[in-house]
């Protein structure tokens, strides 16, 4: 009977098939031999030619074929259950990995046996520049990728802990992935990656990035073409499942009224709706509603403040080149804001942008979702092994923003002081001036 491989690569595939070759001809070159990998392509929609291409050029590939389409994170998890290896890595289709990818993430399983979750250093498609390199979470359940678009020099030289790694080069012991429930399918794409991490850290595991690993990616290659309006809906909602899944009960009741009034702001923010049509009377008078203006220069010169006082000029550095290539970069996809203009009016009816209604949904789908999520919470807060102050230095950004209005900016500093989050997170604010 042949031994069971120790290795098994599983990639959710829905659409992409140009990608495909390149990224199974890296695995067909790693310094870890062919036959202690398992590879499984999890096919997520209809058949495009992936069979036939798999027959052709990789016979030591196998097609799995859940009976609907899984999104990402159920893809994973279908693949794991299937799978004999020891260890499961997780790559998307638009990536090709570097010889050493595997042995050097053996060799970290040894080094920190405390982490049943590793992750791989994700490098842009010629390598010269950063798409995945640490990693940081707002309170309210927002992951940033730190440095995105930074240059590759800036990988640490050894492991580093962090709060996740990134779920499309993932590497899981196999057993406890499955054990303490593997990506939620509930958030059928994004941020399941984000709950993962905090979630085992939660239960009294760990999770290294191991930059020595390396993969390249083509930056949102296979989902480009879904539209923005729903990948917003996705980020929006499963940030807050994230919330009400794995915060203590006790911080749960300071942070989830906020994130949630947070949310219902970004949602109207959105509509570009001027609200004194739909008033009766004036605003109410203890109502702090700020005018809108031109949103940037102060914020960043706040945040700069913070990350010299906090961080030093060396990380300052890092974090101002990554965010002008974030913001500026021809595949980087700015936060959202407002629109800059407002709706117009049609008879009774009123336009509004699709991404407004993204954000409604999201909240929307929130309060679907919400029993279902709920014994998933009561799972792992019965089985907490670590309390939230240990995990909070992890966030790193525990008060950054993701919504570039200035409104939103005052609202936001005004339901977090209100709440003192600064306390609780130890993180604070800039301090105001007359707004």
């Amino acid at each position: 009977m042949p031994e069971a491989p120790r290795v098994s690569i599983v990639v959710p595939y829905y659409h992409g098939i140009e990608h495909l070759p390149t990224l199974l001809r890296s695995i067909e070159e790693q310094e870890l031999p062919l036959a202690e990998i398992e590879c499984l392509i999890v096919q997520n929609g209809p058949d495009d030619g992936l069979r036939q291409l798999v027959a052709g050029s990789f016979p030591w590939v196998q097609v799995i074929e859940p009976d609907d389409n899984l999104g990402y994170g159920g893809g994973c998890n279908y693949g794991a259950r299937r799978a004999l290896g020891q260890w499961a890595a997780f790559l998307n289709t638009d990536m090709r990995v570097h010889r050493g990818w595997l042995t050097e993430l053996l060799a970290a399983a040894e080094r920190h046996p405390r982490a049943p979750c590793l992750g791989s250093a994700i490098l842009s498609w010629s390598g010269r520049r950063l798409d995945f390199g640490a990693s940081a979470m707002s309170f309210s359940g927002v992951g940033y990728q730190l440095y995105y678009g930074g240059p590759a020099k800036w990988l640490p030289s050894s492991d580093t802990r962090e709060l996740f790694v990134c779920g499309g080069a993932t590497f899981v012991r196999r057993e406890v992935f499955l054990e303490v429930g593997g990506f939620d399918e509930d958030f059928w794409s994004y941020y399941e990656d984000v709950d993962l991490g905090w979630r085992l850290w939660v239960l009294g595991y760990e999770v290294w990035l191991v930059p020595s690993s390396r993969v390249f990616h083509h930056h949102h290659g296979s989902f480009s073409k879904v539209g923005r309006e729903r990948t917003r809906l996705l980020y929006e909602r499963n940030a807050l499942l994230a919330v009400i899944k794995n915060y203590e009960q006790e911080n749960l009741n300071r942070i989830l009224p906020v994130a949630l009034m947070l949310a219902a702001k970004r949602t109207f923010l959105a509509t570009g709706i001027d609200p004194a049509g739909f008033r009766v009377g004036r605003t109410p008078p203890h109502a702090r509603a700020l005018a809108g203006k031109v949103f940037g220069l102060r914020y960043y010169l706040e945040e700069a403040m913070r990350t010299l006082r906090k961080e030093g000029i060396g990380e300052f550095g890092r974090r101002a080149i990554a965010e002008v290539a974030r913001r500026l970069g021809s595949r980087a996809q700015a936060p959202a804001g407002a629109p800059k203009q407002t709706s117009k009016a049609a008879g009774d009816c009123m336009l509004v942008p699709n991404a407004a209604v993204s954000y409604m949904l999201a909240l929307s789908d929130v309060a679907d979702l919400y029993p279902a999520i709920l014994p998933k919470r009561h799972w792992i807060q019965a089985h907490r092994q670590r309390r939230d102050a240990d995990i909070f230095p992890l966030f790193r950004l525990a008060l950054g923003i993701n919504f570039l209005d200035s409104r939103y900016l005052g609202c936001f500093k005004d339901l977090v002081r209100a709440h003192d989050l600064e306390g609780l997170l130890g993180d604070k604010m800039a301090e105001d001036e007359d707004e």
